[in-house]
Formats: structure tokens, C-alpha cells, sequence
């Protein structure tokens, strides 16, 4: 398995976009990133260690995510931060 922080910064540099992923290779890293933001938009960090734990509050069929915790995401100032280059090819495995 593979962890890895990511980050998009908004052109304005106002706001940035900073999520976490874990996967079995980086073809699933990608579609990981791809489904809360573009992955070409991203530059990834990797993550040794961290966590995140939600208080779902469920009422029915409805869930509302109340309350959330992380720890150990990579903070978007740290440096060390690279634009992948992304292989969508589903045999290529790091």
C-alpha cells in the first residue's frame, strides 16, 4: 500500500485543497485523487504515517457528517511537495 497528501492551490493562491489518498499502486492513487478533485491539478506528497476518523450522525437514509479529526496529513507550507506524472496504464505498478 501507498499513502500520499494532496494539494491543489486555487489561482488566486485564496484557498488550497489538501486531501490524503491510500491505494495499492499509483493507476489507483490517481483514480483515488480523481474522485474528490482533478488528479492533473494535484501535487502529491508521501505520507508515512496519519489518520482520520468522522462522527457520522445518521438519521434514516440520511447521514450527516457532524464532526471530523486528522492527524498527520502533510501541511500545504511543508516542503517537499511534486507534480506526479501520472501512468494510467493498469499494468504499470510502482
Amino acid at each position: 500500500m501507498i499513502a500520499y497528501s494532496f494539494r491543489a492551490v486555487t489561482e488566486d493562491k485564496s484557498r488550497v485543497w489538501v486531501g490524503f489518498a491510500v491505494a495499492q499502486n499509483m493507476v489507483d492513487l490517481f483514480w483515488q485523487i480523481d474522485s474528490h478533485i482533478d488528479p492533473y491539478s494535484v501535487e502529491i506528497k508521501k505520507m508515512y504515517s496519519g489518520s482520520a476518523c468522522m462522527l457520522l450522525v445518521c438519521d434514516g437514509d440520511d447521514i450527516d457528517e457532524s464532526d471530523y479529526e486528522v492527524h498527520g496529513i502533510s501541511l500545504p507550507k511543508e516542503s517537499g511537495w511534486k507534480k506526479p506524472k501520472w501512468v494510467t496504464d493498469p499494468d504499470f505498478v510502482v
